[in-house]
């Protein structure tokens, strides 16, 4: 931390209180309820906002505040001409006073200060503070405004930046906190079914995936397919005209599909709505071109050992699939192939693929 910011004794349990918020918080809504009116009193301010980045969109901002809705409901559609957001990001965590943010800019010649007052607001101070996190997760903010211009919030400044890595770990833990509940949401929301299954952002970004995926994606594509996250550049690309075309396309794109020597791969894409998050799960569908016939001919063990054969497995693979014994996946593949009449692995695949893709 910073210097203490020189707080006095009937500040100082508004700061221990203070404290015990940020650590005890388990929501951001508990974190705004329980920090506005200290941070109010604290720095005397008249207005409190706090701000925190969506996980699925770091550019988009969830606020909260009591007082500020009619400036702050609408910010996004202008922020660019907002010289708060403007400054703070120009300066991460710091906190920064309206002259610092305006750097030279009259108060009364700006948008934020218009549209203040057509609201009905008469703000003349501002404190604010972006927080970027040190590793993954994201960002918050915290924003303080004044009505009387005679008012300095330099003290206040040095109590934000004094809170600032105590802000900081606050936003942390809610994040990992809202990705575990959502996580376990998501894991809860996809099990049971059968098939393999990826969950990405909006921004194509992997969420989570099942062990299932993870074989298939090996199976499937080569290194060079893969981006630097390890997902399928065609799906990513797909993922993102979906979201940029929001189903106009019709149904079809919402499929994909590839065909292999002796199976298919399906992959359906299909929006999950998980606690306020716009997610897309792909279902992956492996189709092994198990020829109708066989099905007659061969055991139901021998049709397991077949649709691994099928599937490019080796026999020590089958075996570790399957739980059998080598010597036993050898008997079933060498019966199968008899059963079928063909001589040897590679006779199978042939006549598997050649009885499959007839139509």
């Amino acid at each position: 931390m910073v210097d203490s910011p020189g707080l006095t004794e009937k500040e100082w349990p508004l700061a221990f209180e203070l404290l015990r918020a940020l650590d005890d918080a388990s929501s951001f809504s508990e974190l705004y309820e329980s920090t506005e009116q200290v941070l109010a009193r604290l720095c005397g301010a008249h207005h409190v906002a706090l701000c925190m980045a969506q996980p699925d969109n770091p550019m988009a901002f969830e606020f909260k505040t009591r007082t500020l809705w009619p400036l702050l409901g609408d910010l996004p559609r202008w922020s660019s001409t907002d010289f708060v957001s403007r400054g703070v990001i120009q300066r991460p965590n710091k906190a920064l006073t309206e002259q610092e943010m305006l750097q030279g800019t009259a108060l009364d010649q700006t948008e934020t200060w218009r549209r203040s007052r057509d609201k009905g607001l008469d703000l003349h101070r501002a404190l604010a503070m972006l927080v970027l996190p040190e590793g993954p997760g994201v960002a918050g903010g915290v924003t303080l405004y004044w009505e009387d211009p005679r008012l300095s919030p330099r003290k206040s400044q040095r109590i934000l930046d004094w809170f600032m890595p105590r802000f900081r770990r606050a936003f942390q833990t809610l994040h990992r906190i809202t990705e575990c509940t959502t996580r376990q949401q998501v894991l809860e929301s996809i099990a049971g079914q059968d098939s393999a299954a990826l969950v990405l952002t909006s921004r194509g970004k992997e969420f989570l995936r099942t062990a299932s995926a993870t074989a298939l994606l090996r199976r499937w594509f080569s290194r060079f397919e893969l981006d630097a996250s390890g997902l399928p550049r065609q799906w990513v690309e797909r993922l993102a005209l979906l979201v940029r075309t929001d189903g106009q396309l019709g149904p079809e794109p919402y499929t994909w599909r590839r065909e292999g020597t002796c199976r298919d791969l399906e992959v359906t894409f299909l929006p999950l709505h998980v606690a306020g998050l716009r997610l897309w799960e792909l279902k992956l569908k492996e189709t092994v071109l198990l020829p109708e016939a066989w099905r007659v001919l061969l055991t139901p063990t021998q049709l397991q050992v077949a649709d691994c054969v099928l599937r490019g497995m080796q026999d020590k693979e089958i075996a570790l699939e399957l739980r059998m014994a080598l010597g036993t996946v050898k008997e079933h593949t060498d019966a199968s192939y008899d059963r079928v009449g063909a001589d040897g692995r590679n006779d199978f695949i042939s006549r598997a693929l050649r009885l499959s893709r007839t139509p």
